[in-house]
């Protein structure tokens, strides 16, 4: 995605290493030295949550609840619960072709680039406190594009507070996320579409960068039929989400998931 100023102003543009992946910050209408002292504040609000949110980091929620036995509860923060309810409302969403209890079987296509069986286990979110147990093992929770979405939607009441107003926040090449009206310029191998962001977001999901690691959770014959497909929702942790299960749609799955999610105002697709 090529990011263009809509409104022709000077754009304060920093970077920051965090969740794997290159998140920028791009800020307008404030003095420079306030713009990267923002950007900063929003960096050290993305590695607090990298904390919780990530698998890999010991200690982290994800990673004790990737080590729970069966019947086992436990509590986790704010942050992860509620990372895990918006998981759990595109699950819903996109009739299971979203899950982030696949993290095992997403690491085997990523070497083997073979769509394993259904996996056995099952996790349960608690809806009235933050909490989770895991009524069978054989899974493990992978927040993945979804939580790098959050850490974004994370930064709006953050800037808020910084009296920013006109930003545009990326996650690499998964999630742009803009405050105010910004344009986005969709490219792929093949296919070219300029879109305006305004207070919403877009993502990319395909194949290009981590190989074949999109895994049908039905265990159903979900071939690729696309090399990318971009989603703009108004949530950038369901725009990740759901441009994740467009990948495994077929085009009248895509026609009619845009028609019905009131929150998606946009899905495009490039064929294989």
């Amino acid at each position: 995605m090529i990011i263009t100023d809509a409104a022709q102003e000077v754009v304060i543009t920093t970077e920051h290493e965090a969740m794997g992946t290159t998140f920028t910050a791009r800020i307008r209408g404030v003095e420079e030295r306030y713009a990267r002292q923002a950007a900063r504040a929003g960096f050290n609000e993305i590695d607090r949550l990298e904390r919780w949110l990530s698998r890999y980091i010991e200690g982290s929620d994800v990673h004790r609840i990737n080590r729970m036995r069966a019947g086992e509860t436990i509590r986790i923060g704010e942050d992860c619960y509620a990372c895990l309810r918006l998981a759990r409302q595109a699950y819903e969403k996109t009739g299971g072709l979203f899950d982030v209890t696949l993290g095992r079987w997403t690491d085997t296509t990523k070497t083997a680039a073979l769509m394993p069986p259904n996996p056995s286990g099952r996790f349960i979110l608690h809806p009235d406190e933050q909490a989770i147990t895991c009524e069978a093992e054989g899974r493990a929770v992978d927040l993945g594009g979804i939580g790098k979405g959050y850490a974004l939607e994370c930064l709006r009441p953050l800037m808020a507070e910084w009296e920013i107003n006109q930003t545009l926040w990326s996650a690499g090449g998964s999630t742009v996320m803009a405050a105010g009206t910004w344009n986005v310029h969709l490219r792929g191998d093949s296919f070219e579409q300029d879109i305006e962001l305004h207070d919403d977001a877009v993502s990319a999901s395909g194949t290009s960068v981590q190989g074949a690691h999109i895994v049908a959770p039905s265990g159903a014959d979900r071939p690729y039929r696309w090399k990318r497909v971009w989603v703009q929702a108004d949530n950038a942790a369901l725009s990740d989400a759901f441009a994740t299960a467009a990948f495994l749609m077929d085009e009248t799955e895509i026609v009619d998931f845009q028609a019905a999610e009131s929150s998606v105002r946009g899905m495009w697709s490039e064929p294989r």
